[in-house]
């Protein structure tokens, strides 16, 4: 048997009723976003890593840290795909994670997440959501959309 590959999941910092809003009443409030990626996109989770703010930066670019030797930039997935993080930040740890590449930058990224991270199987009880991208700004970032039983997980190109 074939075991299925790997995928990190943890919760956007998105209110849930900014995501309520997007959708004119079609869902119920207080559905959630989450994000995955293969664990193969994943270099590292890193618990504490003091970053430093780049002044005039873009909006999405929370900073810069050095990781391993390397300065790499910090970015918020939320920003850069135009959801636009909740101010306060989501209950439990926030941790950081080191991607080999994201998008068509190469290299190494670092994101900041908050809330909970879970390494499972690819949830087989999701199903693609071709319409559900509309909501998100930046539809070119985002591979694809699929609704399951806690949500949504938004799968970044």
């Amino acid at each position: 048997m074939i075991a299925k590959p790997k995928v990190l999941i943890f919760p956007a910092r998105i209110s849930p009723n900014y995501f309520f809003s997007l959708f004119d009443g079609e869902n119920q409030p207080g559905q959630r976003v989450f994000f995955l990626f293969s664990v193969r996109q994943v270099e590292d989770i890193i618990a504490d890593l003091r970053v430093y703010p780049v002044p005039f930066s873009r909006s999405h670019i929370e900073g810069i840290s050095e990781w391993r030797g390397h300065v790499a930039p910090v970015i918020s997935l939320e920003e850069w795909l135009g959801l636009h993080p909740e101010e306060a930040e989501p209950p439990g740890p926030a941790r950081l994670i080191s991607l080999r590449t994201l998008g068509n930058m190469a290299g190494r990224i670092i994101i900041r997440t908050g809330g909970e991270i879970r390494m499972m199987p690819v949830p087989v009880s999701s199903v693609p959501d071709p319409s559900a991208v509309t909501w998100v700004p930046r539809k070119e970032c985002v591979r694809g959309v699929y609704e399951w039983a806690e949500g949504y997980l938004l799968v970044i190109a």
